[in-house]
């Protein structure tokens, strides 16, 4: 049996009833907590943690974050996500931990912060669950009546470009848009870069323009850029004089007054 199936047995038989009010961090402050002053420092930290409980999402168990995502499972638990036939790319498979990590940023994106930090170790895969996380937020059912879709900003020091072009095209295939906001068309001899390729902001802003809200294609366009390509095309200098300003001129002095 999978570690997915026997969670899944193992929470028909024996629930677990999560309550925020069971955390220690809230309401157990020790044997010891009526000889202790409640100063506001005390109060501050239990004020921060409710608020904390309340905006961050709580991370799922393996076979929840199947069962939210509609995952299959093969025999090792690696999570399935199938992609379309002609993305000409097999079918990506999650690690365990990628599901956990998917669901959990899909919560948050749900949650009232509308957003979170994937921070998992240097290794474990991180470049894929946040692709995954696109793919898989634009499938899922969703609790609006008319849902919109939006492009996604991808920003990454220069050095990781080409990881991640090439890990989305590898990985996904067709199933993903890529707008490579680097470099110059004119400069690159791949066809497929060139043609992924825009140079100028107002090329960009035209083309995110054209895209419909109410098309799901939208929501799997990612514009790729780097901090330095993105700053200096997006925002403008403004010239500061170091000159000093001119002094003022002293006024005259009043003339005294008649006796």
């Amino acid at each position: 049996m999978s570690l997915v199936a026997a969670a899944e047995a193992n929470a028909a038989v024996n629930p677990i009833d999560i309550k925020v009010d069971s955390d220690p961090s809230i309401t157990d402050y020790g044997t010891d907590a009526d000889t202790k002053p409640f100063d506001s420092a005390s109060e501050s930290k239990l004020s921060h943690r409710r608020h904390q409980l309340q905006t961050s999402s709580v991370p799922p168990s393996l076979a929840a974050a199947f069962c939210q995502l509609a995952l299959e499972a093969d025999p090792q638990d690696h999570g399935v996500l199938h992609l379309p036939d002609d993305a000409n790319v097999p079918d990506l498979l999650l690690k365990p931990w990628q599901v956990n990590a998917v669901a959990w940023m899909l919560r948050q994106k749900a949650s009232p912060l509308h957003g979170g930090i994937l921070a998992d170790a240097c290794g474990l895969g991180n470049t894929i669950t946040a692709l995954a996380t696109i793919v898989l937020g634009n499938r899922l059912p969703s609790a609006e009546v008319s849902p919109r879709f939006a492009a996604t900003l991808i920003i990454v020091p220069n050095t990781l470009i080409d990881t991640w072009f090439m890990e989305i095209r590898r990985r996904f295939g067709s199933s993903l848009r890529v707008i490579l906001f680097y470099g110059s068309s004119d400069r690159c001899g791949d066809p497929i870069r060139t043609a992924s390729t825009i140079s100028s902001l107002n090329a960009l802003v035209d083309l995110l323009a054209g895209l419909s809200p109410l098309d799901e294609s939208t929501g799997r366009t990612v514009v790729l850029s780097s901090y330095s390509t993105w700053s200096c095309r997006t925002t403008t200098q403004q010239s500061v004089s170091t000159e000093k300003p001119p002094a003022a001129k002293p006024k005259p002095p009043k003339a005294p007054r008649p006796d």
